[in-house]
Order: C-alpha cells, then sequence, then structure tokens
C-alpha cells in the first residue's frame, strides 16, 4: 500500500508509519496504544467469525476453517485459536 505525501509524492505504507499514525488518533481519543500483534489477533477472529468462504475451501483439500485463517494470517501454529473469544 501507500499514501499521497503534503508535497503530492507517493511513499509506501509501512509497518511503524502505520501503528504511529494510528496510536497518535488513538492517544488523542485517551484511548490505550495498541501493537502490530493486535491487528494479526484481530483479522484472525474476523475470519473464523465470517467463516470460510466455499472457494478457499477448494485451495487447500482437506482443511477446516482455522487452516485457512492461519495460511492467510501466516500463523506457523494454531496459535491463534487462544485469542479467539
Amino acid at each position: 500500500f501507500a499514501f499521497e505525501t503534503d508535497t503530492g509524492g507517493w511513499a509506501p505504507m509501512t509497518h511503524s508509519w502505520f501503528l504511529n499514525c494510528c496510536n497518535e488518533i488513538w492517544k488523542r481519543a485517551d484511548l490505550f496504544e495498541l501493537s502490530g500483534h493486535c491487528f494479526r489477533i484481530g483479522g484472525a477472529m474476523e475470519l473464523l467469525l465470517r467463516g470460510t468462504p466455499e472457494s478457499l475451501c477448494v485451495l487447500v483439500i482437506p482443511t477446516t476453517p482455522p487452516d485457512i485463517v492461519a495460511m492467510q494470517g501466516r500463523w506457523k501454529s494454531r496459535a491463534f485459536l487462544e485469542y479467539w473469544r
């Protein structure tokens, strides 16, 4: 991803830039700062709660929804299931 700078150029959206922007906004709203790991956990939760589209199930057979979430989130284990609430 990229974004347009104040000077009209383009810059890549880096991990640190994105987190700094988010945390600055949340700080102004008196909210807690978050780490990038929170987004990985939130993304895994969102995919688990939405279910697995049939089109993805065809790619990895046999599979279960958690296997697809692990593949898409590049999780090396099923540790993300510990965060499933």
